[in-house]
């Protein structure tokens, strides 16, 4: 728990912390792999976390009751010394999801 000496506000937001783990766990395949709140990176019923897929796999988990086709589009790439990898997936929706 936080310091209340170091800390004004000790509440946590779990959503947030939930959300921001879940991401964390496709950035870094393999970091988070135990049962707890947050570790519905794949499969949220069970809870289990496999995210070895990275960034592919949280776009086809973010898009999994959408109506989408079975491919998607992927690229990595390295510029000084910054990595950026790029995964897209083509929806039948009218809203776009963009995150970075």
């Amino acid at each position: 728990m936080p310091d209340t000496e170091m800390f004004e506000v000790t509440q946590f937001h779990w959503t947030s912390s939930r959300n921001a783990l879940r991401e964390l766990a496709f950035l870094k395949p393999g970091a988070f792999d135990h049962d707890c709140a947050t570790s519905a990176a794949t499969s949220r019923a069970s809870g289990t976390t496999s995210s070895d897929g990275g960034i592919v796999s949280f776009v086809e988990w973010l898009n999994e009751k959408k109506d989408a086709p079975p491919s998607n589009h992927q690229t990595n790439s390295e510029r000084d010394g910054v990595d950026v990898e790029v995964a897209m997936q083509y929806t039948d929706t009218y809203s776009d999801q963009i995150f970075s």
